[in-house]
């Protein structure tokens, strides 16, 4: 566990720990800087400490034994590539604090298979769920009005997304 008086931690600081299984932040952090966990294969368990507001890009890129996460309310920001080619991952549950699905967020999340994406989101970037093999159903809230380009291209197993009026742009 990473103790409560720890404020910050730098990027890369875990990066390719490959015996890492659980981390438990202390309540002092409130960002997690890119790639900090970046290519932790066996790093199965997540725990947030209550301040945390800001996920930076790649953070979790490539922890191909993560299978499910919870990110707390309070969290305002999740970077691109976040969860990018986590293979294992299932099931995601976003908060309501934040606004956007990131460009290439679960790129490559071959097994996620559960989404459910809050009110609060207004846009879904890029490539956001590229390649998510296992994704059948998807529901996007009336909040959101754009979806970018190639956004669930390569989902093969999709057979419903729900679109609605409130959407102007999608690619």
């Amino acid at each position: 566990a990473i103790p409560n008086t720890v404020l910050t931690i730098g990027s890369s600081a875990f990066h390719t720990c490959l015996s890492l299984e659980v981390v438990e932040l202390g309540d002092g952090i409130t960002t997690l800087a890119p790639y900090v966990f970046s290519n932790c294969s066996n790093l199965k368990t997540v725990k947030f400490g209550t301040n945390i507001a800001s996920l930076q890009n790649n953070v979790f890129y490539n922890c191909i034994g993560l299978e499910s996460i919870e990110i707390p309310e309070g969290v305002t920001q999740i970077g691109a590539s976040a969860f990018e080619n986590c293979s294992a991952l299932r099931k995601v549950v976003l908060p309501k604090t934040i606004n956007a699905i990131s460009k290439n967020l679960f790129e490559w999340c071959e097994s996620l298979e559960e989404i459910t994406i809050p009110d609060s989101i207004t846009c879904i970037e890029e490539f956001a769920f590229f390649y998510c093999d296992k994704l059948v159903n998807v529901s996007i809230p009336p909040s959101v009005t754009d979806i970018g380009q190639a956004a669930f291209s390569g989902c093969d197993n999709l057979t419903s997304v729900t679109i609605p009026d409130s959407v102007t742009s999608i690619g």
